[in-house]
């Protein structure tokens, strides 16, 4: 059994979550700081979620500027004062995704079988490969092969996978003309169990 999946909507998550421990706006600018350090550079996208009090900065953002090891700042006005809570984790930007989702079988067919067809009986196992063709800021760190990631893909609005996986394979397809951006595929293996919401 195997499914081929593809599309736009995707989030990759490179690296572990870090916690966020204070956020304070000035004038369309929002100071995050965090427990530890960050591992971010300047106009690298990062993905916040959970915080409270200031929900305005659960999203995706970039790093406008990461003046040390446990601050950056993000493009942002808002009103709401943040009261605890969050993590940020490094993202891409997603141009297109594809995925295979198989699933592994066993070969049950005997000597006696009449018919020119094999028996095959589910194994319970499945495996799942997915490419991501994504943009990066020039300069920016690129993930590293056998590095852990956490990915959703996105059919509809309600319906998508989401699991955890391993970068096995990273190729740059170049500058981006116009941009400061650079194209990059991003090949990885899923491991262990593979979601499915609707």
């Amino acid at each position: 059994m195997a499914d081929s999946l593809s599309g736009r909507l995707a989030r990759v998550l490179f690296g572990a979550a870090k916690n966020i421990s204070a956020a304070t706006h000035l004038t369309g600018v929002v100071t995050i700081d965090f427990s530890s350090a960050h591992l971010l550079n300047q106009y690298e996208l990062v993905y916040i979620e959970n915080v409270a009090g200031m929900t305005d900065i659960n999203g995706t953002f970039r790093a406008e500027t990461a003046p040390d090891a446990d601050t950056i700042t993000i493009s942002k006005t808002t009103a709401q004062t943040y009261t605890g809570g969050g993590t940020a984790i490094k993202t891409m930007d997603i141009i297109s995704f594809s995925a295979d989702i198989n699933g592994e079988v066993i070969d049950v067919t005997s000597s006696s079988t009449s018919g020119d067809w094999k028996e095959f009986l589910p194994a319970g196992f499945s495996t799942a490969t997915v490419t991501v063709e994504g943009l990066f800021v020039e300069g920016a760190d690129l993930p590293d092969v056998n590095e852990e990631v956490t990915a959703t893909l996105r059919l509809s609005d309600s319906q998508y996978y989401s699991g955890s996986g391993i970068v096995t394979g990273l190729s740059s397809n170049g500058t981006v003309t116009g941009t400061d951006a650079i194209s990059v595929s991003v090949t990885m293996q899923l491991t262990g169990e593979v979601s499915y919401t609707e």
